[in-house]
Parts: C-alpha cells; sequence; structure tokens
C-alpha cells in the first residue's frame, strides 16, 4: 500500500493494492546468483592485481646546466655507436 501525505491536512486518498507475484523460478535464482558471484570475482581479481603491484618511488628530477647536457647527450651518442657497430660486428660474423 501507498499513502501520500501532504502537508495541509487533507483526506488520504487509499492507495489501489499492486499485485505481486514471488518468483520461485531456481533458474532466475541461480543467474542472479551467478552474476554475484561473477562481480565479487572481479572486485577479488582486481584487489590481488592492486595488491601483487610493487610501489615505486617518484623519478627524480635533476637540474643540469646546457654544457652538461651536451656532455650528457654525447656519452650516449658514443655508446649507441658503440653498440651498433657491436651488432655489425656480430652480423657480419654469424650470416
Amino acid at each position: 500500500m501507498v499513502r501520500v501525505v501532504y502537508r495541509e491536512p487533507q483526506q488520504p486518498v487509499p492507495a489501489a493494492p499492486v499485485e505481486a507475484e514471488i518468483a520461485d523460478d531456481h533458474t532466475l535464482v541461480r543467474e542472479g546468483v551467478g552474476a554475484f558471484l561473477k562481480i565479487f570475482d572481479d572486485i577479488k581479481l582486481r584487489d590481488d592485481a592492486a595488491v601483487q603491484l610493487t610501489p615505486q618511488e617518484p623519478p627524480d628530477i635533476v637540474l643540469i646546466n646546457a654544457d652538461e647536457f651536451q656532455q650528457r647527450i654525447a656519452e650516449h651518442e658514443a655508446k649507441w655507436q658503440r653498440s651498433k657497430r657491436i651488432r655489425e660486428l656480430f652480423g657480419r660474423t654469424s650470416g
């Protein structure tokens, strides 16, 4: 039953009864339980994955001047050229 309450005192209007049926279908119950368990499993998998992640430290921010930057670029370029040359040498010997 539903009852409407007005601010001003008025006579209550009776609501029409609503017919309700109780579903006694085991298939519906199984589907509902299955859906609940799937959501529960998804939440558990998400939480387990979050626990397995290792927290990372934020990266260090280093301020350098232009000369040091150019020096680091030159070192990186030299390492890259060395590794490229080694790859070429191994490519010639193995192929």
